[in-house]
């Protein structure tokens, strides 16, 4: 088991059938949305409304910007309404789940699942419900390929405000994001940034295995903070890879432990920590030895996620079968389900 290291964040499997790398050409194509050899990529288009719920009734929020699914995005008119061209592996697909992103400056960013379903037009069957931060700030920002510069659609954009709390968004067809609803007070805060593409490292220096860029943000609108650019590299780009070895039953750190990740290998110190440079990225062979423990042998996506790995000693297990249950959190996210 490996907890703590999770794959770059991917399309849910019934969101594309499994066609990944598909259908991230269609959305990352140069010049508009064009499939390889310059066919039009499929859209559907969606349509909805955005409201902040009062006491006596919803009022419609105008300005908002909304993102489906890696679209371009839309902006609500004054009765809170959008439309979107969403892309999508078909036009006549049904029951597509989708990420839509909401944000606008005095109001809390947040990213919910919505289904979608063609042809035509589809109408959401619920307002997008939104919660008002007054006094407080906004950073917009760009996700791009650091080896060409190319915007990444639809990836995770993620504030840390403290420990437990953070502030998600995603991004549109060119990369772009806005995050809103930050409480950064009169003297501003430093907080880090990160994020998570479709088939790239989540890490934002290789050399040192960082996963976060910190950022300072002022109070006032977007217009007010300078600008972040997020650089990703792709999967299989070599990294220094971080984690961390304890007891499976008392997460105890374990010291000396040989970790081994395809030719690559480091020791633990003793708080269980290791650190390995020039790591292969991408599905590699993960070992982990030590003379008190089983052998931990695991077949992993290495995508520069701190890793947290559990060694069990001789015998601690049932034979199998057995059942082992848990919970999974997704963090910046209210749905945890899938």
């Amino acid at each position: 088991m490996v907890k703590g290291y999770r794959p770059a964040k991917r399309f849910p499997q019934c969101l594309i059938g499994g066609s990944l790398l598909l259908f991230s050409l269609l959305i990352n194509g140069c010049g508009g949305l064009k499939l390889p050899g310059g066919l039009p990529v499929p859209i559907l288009r969606v349509q909805g409304e955005v409201v902040e719920p009062l006491l006596d009734e919803d009022r419609p929020v105008a300005g908002a910007r909304i993102v489906i699914n890696g679209s371009d995005p839309a902006v609500t008119d004054s009765s809170g309404r959008f439309l979107l061209s969403v892309p999508v592996p078909s036009p006549d697909v049904t029951n597509l789940r989708v990420f839509l992103s909401f944000s606008k400056h005095g109001y809390l960013s947040q990213v919910e699942q919505v289904e979608i379903s063609g042809p035509g037009t589809y109408n959401l069957p619920r307002p997008i419900f939104v919660s008002a931060a007054p006094g407080s700030s906004s950073l917009e920002g760009r996700v791009v390929d650091k080896m060409t510069g190319r915007g990444l659609p639809d990836a995770e954009v993620v504030l840390i405000l403290q420990a437990g709390v953070s502030l998600s968004n995603r991004t549109a067809r060119d990369g772009s994001f806005l995050l809103s609803g930050i409480p950064a007070g009169d003297a501003g805060i430093e907080v880090p940034l990160r994020a998570r593409a479709a088939e790239y490292l989540v890490i934002v220096n290789p050399e040192t295995g960082e996963t976060e860029k910190p950022v300072f943000i002022r109070r006032g609108t977007e217009k007010d903070n300078d600008p972040v650019l997020l650089e990703l590299l792709p999967i299989g780009f070599p990294a220094t890879i971080r984690g961390t070895v304890v007891n499976a039953e008392n997460l105890l750190p374990v010291f000396q432990a040989s970790v081994r990740i395809a030719d690559r290998s480091g020791t633990t110190d003793r708080f269980g920590t290791f650190r390995i440079q020039g790591c292969p990225t991408g599905t590699q062979n993960l070992r982990v030895d030590h003379p008190d423990f089983e052998p931990y042998i695991e077949t992993v996506l290495i995508d520069g996620s701190p890793m947290t790995i559990f060694l069990n000693s001789p015998a601690s297990f049932p034979p199998i079968p057995y059942t082992i249950a848990g919970k999974v959190v997704l963090e910046g996210e209210t749905n945890h389900s899938g």
